[in-house]
This record gives structure tokens, sequence and C-alpha cells, in this order.
């Protein structure tokens, strides 16, 4: 008989990535395999938005403590992968990883603000979706994250429980991005946006201005 796989929130070599992402302070609190959870849950949400396409190029918006980006790696070995983060203590951390995970030749680390990055011909539209956990505030992440986008591409950030307020306003329309509403799975809960054309020439504005300047 054929060994099956470790299950992803067992696989050792993850969970023990995820241990010393808390070490070093990258990740959150809260169980190592809830943070899995989260992930594979996100990953489910995508795979409903993008029709299960086998293929699919995501982003990881500040992906420096490993999730949802190494999660996904893992549970869809199918999907090309960029892990994005602006800090170098961060990015050799997600480089080590894929070393240890065996996924360095399949998923890339890059390093550098999403502002400036956005704005890369190498970069710039090139991604079907771009996944964000704890980024930054809902106009900061849909700014920031929407020069990677085509013109028929999705964002999917993770939110509060279901219940809490709402926290997408009408400035997605400057960003040519629509608000699909919340998609939820196994007790998580995610907003979705989706492009409506190309991004506008002028975002994302320059470093630090979408945080300083919010459209919503």
């Amino acid at each position: 008989m054929t060994a099956q796989p470790e299950p992803i929130g067992q696989h050792p070599g993850l969970i023990a990535v995820l241990e010393e992402s808390r070490e070093l302070g990258f990740l959150g609190q809260g169980p190592i395999g809830v943070h899995i959870r989260h992930s594979l849950a996100m990953a489910v949400v995508l795979d409903g938005l993008v029709g299960g396409r086998h293929s699919v190029d995501v982003l990881d918006l500040g992906a420096g403590g490993g999730v949802p980006g190494l999660v996904m790696a893992l549970a869809r070995p199918h999907w090309a992968i960029h892990l994005l983060d602006a800090s170098s203590r961060r990015c050799t951390f997600l480089a080590a990883s894929l070393a240890t995970l065996g996924i360095e030749g399949r998923v890339r680390v890059v390093q550098g603000r999403a502002e400036e990055l956005g704005r890369d011909p190498l970069l710039r539209g090139r991604f079907d979706a771009v996944v964000a956990r704890s980024f930054a505030a809902p106009s900061v992440t849909a700014e920031c994250g929407r020069g990677f986008l085509d013109s028929h591409s999705w964002m999917v950030v993770a939110e509060p429980p279901e219940g809490a307020e709402r926290r997408w306003g009408p400035g997605l329309a400057e960003l040519a991005l629509e608000d699909m509403g919340r998609c939820s799975s196994d007790g998580f809960s995610f907003q979705a946006l989706h492009t409506t054309g190309p991004c506008p020439d002028r975002y994302p504005r320059r470093n630090g201005v979408p945080a300083k300047r919010p459209l919503f």
C-alpha cells in the first residue's frame, strides 16, 4: 500500500516552522493548529472564488509569520505562491522555512514595500489572487494589494467573526474593486473583493500614503 501523506494540520515540519515563527515574534498567540486551520479555510474560500482552477498565482501580502502562505503552499502544491514582506529578517526566516519544508523550488520570497512592488513591471497585474491576514487596516490592505492584481482577480482578507461591524467602504471603487461580501469556512470569516478592471495608474500611492490618507 502507498503511504498516505501527513495531514497538513499534523505536518511536523510545518508545526516546527510556525513554532519558530512565534518564538521570533512573527506569529500571534493561539494554538498552532488554529493558525493552520485558518489558513486552510482561506484556501478553501479562494478555491471557491476561482472556480476550483488547478493553477492559480497567489501573492501573500505581509507573509512574514508564514500564514497563510506556507500552509497554502503545502495544501495546494499546484498553486504558484509568492510570499511578500518588507522585513529582511522575516524574509530570511521565510526563505529558510521553504528549505525546511522542501518547497523552495516552487514558492518565492519577495522582499520590499507593497507600495513600490505593486508598481514593479514584473509583479504589477500578475496575480490571480492576493491573500492577506493581519496586514493593515482594510483601506491600506486594499490599496497595497491592488497593484498586483489583473482585471479579473480576487483579494481575500481575513476578517473578524460574523456580526462584527462592516469595515469596507465605497472608496473601493477608486481602486476598481468590488465588495463581494463575506465568505466563511470552518468557522472563520473572510472578505472577498473582485477587480472590475485594470488597476488605476495612480495606485498604489507612494510609501506610507495609503495609511496616512486612507481612501475609506
